[in-house]
């Protein structure tokens, strides 16, 4: 990625970007040449990526649920940079899991208004900036949840949010394109990641001893036999974000190592006792 340097001269807005999948979007990058602002509710961690990433970087604090806190984020990029060409829309929560006669809909609202509005306001406000650049591109992350044609039970809410974001993907492809602005979605597969095993309620500690089992349970899932990492995805962004894909828009990019063919055609009730016993947890109680 260094070596193609696919985002020379280009600035990007990533929120959510202090720690997890969004920082290795914000990685990925400034690697391709890109200025970044990493927008985050983590003042600690988002200050630290900013140190970390380098002078091409900076931190503005964003809650993605306040128009005014997007609104001043696009402002600081605008004087720090002089130009806005991408914004990845990745902060996101999981929410509360449980079966639908139990569900939260304070949990559910509250999940909505960062994975679905949080895109949606933050494509509102980024659109003069981009217009003002003579176009560009909006990556939004969607899940494989909200591709499955049997859906999945324990996790409507995400589901259904994630299936929202999808929608807000091609509405707002076919509305800004003539614009010049591409709006894509990136929906990724499995990820040895920390998210899922602190929703197990693990600690650090177990999740980083839990990861290599979370690995060899994710292999079974899919055909190809690699595990999917943050990279894959932020190398998916990278592409998105870059004026290679100047013809592609509207689309969602399943990133899942096959995943979504249905090759291990494993049961909710399967999975969960699958993902149960990688982390050495009981399979009786879903995650709060």
């Amino acid at each position: 990625m260094g070596a193609s340097r696919q985002l020379d001269g280009k600035v990007a807005i990533v929120t959510g970007g202090a720690a997890g999948l969004g920082r290795s979007i914000c990685d990925a990058f400034v690697e391709a040449g890109a200025a970044i602002v990493v927008a985050d509710l983590d003042e600690a961690a988002g200050s630290r990526a900013a140190v970390e990433l380098g002078e091409q970087a900076r931190f503005h604090r964003t809650d993605v649920t306040s128009e005014g806190d997007l609104k001043s984020c696009i402002d600081a990029c605008l004087e720090s940079f002089g130009r806005l060409d991408c914004v990845v829309n990745n902060a996101g929560i999981v929410g509360p899991w449980g079966p639908i006669t139990e569900i939260d809909p304070d949990g559910v609202e509250q999940m909505f208004r960062v994975n679905v509005f949080g895109p949606l306001l933050g494509i509102k406000h980024a659109v003069p900036a981009l217009t003002a650049s003579g176009g560009g591109s909006i990556v939004n992350i969607s899940g494989t949840a909200a591709e499955s044609v049997r859906g999945s039970a324990l996790q409507i809410g995400y589901n259904l949010s994630k299936a929202a974001v999808n929608q807000l993907t091609r509405c707002a492809a076919y509305e800004l394109g003539p614009s010049g602005i591409r709006v894509n979605a990136i929906a990724p597969g499995f990820m040895a990641a920390p998210v899922l095993p602190k929703k197990f309620g693990l600690s650090d500690a177990q999740t980083e001893a839990a990861l290599p089992g979370l690995r060899a349970f994710f292999k079974t899932l899919q055909p190809l036999s690699v595990t999917g990492e943050p990279e894959d995805i932020a190398k998916m962004a990278v592409f998105l974000a870059s004026d290679d894909s100047r013809f592609v828009t509207g689309q969602i990019h399943t990133v899942d190592g096959g995943m979504m063919l249905d090759y291990a055609g494993l049961s909710t009730d399967e999975w969960l006792v699958g993902i149960s016993r990688a982390l050495g947890v009981d399979s009786d109680t879903p995650p709060p």
